[in-house]
């Protein structure tokens, strides 16, 4: 079992980003930055337990079990499946998700943002000590490049 902690601050966009880098649309990676500001004092904290298993994904937010039924846990499963698809060894685990805002949820401050950052951050932190090659593909992917298969 691997537990890591991680905590993002929010970040408030004044210009969104601008159209879609086509290497990786389907992803909704950005063509261009946005301009934003950090405020520090406004966190999502995230705990992440990662044990084998199947890619069995369980969430919890602000101390309240997110089901497969509502929109939160689409949200996050949408984010494991394309973590899945771009790295197949990590469906070989199961996921247990605790964020927590320290800031009202849904209130304009972006805690979804910050909730998928601090979540990036723990998850490529499990990887890298689960599975070492990840953090390797995963940096390849943050420049734009395609992450390579094992062996190519």
């Amino acid at each position: 079992m691997v537990y890591i902690k991680s905590i993002a601050p929010t970040n408030i966009a004044v210009v969104k980003y601008w159209g879609k880098n086509p290497k990786w649309e389907k992803y909704l990676v950005p063509l261009k930055s946005s301009v934003s500001f950090t405020v520090q004092d406004f966190y999502t904290e995230t705990e992440l337990r990662v044990n084998k298993g199947t890619g069995k994904i369980l969430f919890n937010l602000n101390d309240r079990e997110i089901t497969p039924e509502m929109k939160e846990y689409e949200y996050v499963s949408e984010m494991f499946g394309k973590t899945f698809e771009l790295f197949p060894n990590t469906k070989s685990y199961d996921y247990e998700v605790k964020s927590k805002n320290n800031f009202p949820t849904a209130a304009g401050y972006a805690s979804s943002a910050s909730g998928f950052a601090a979540l990036a951050r723990a998850l490529q932190g499990a990887m890298k000590e689960l599975e070492p090659e990840f953090y390797s593909r995963y940096m390849h992917m943050e420049k734009g490049d395609k992450p390579k298969e094992r062996g190519a």
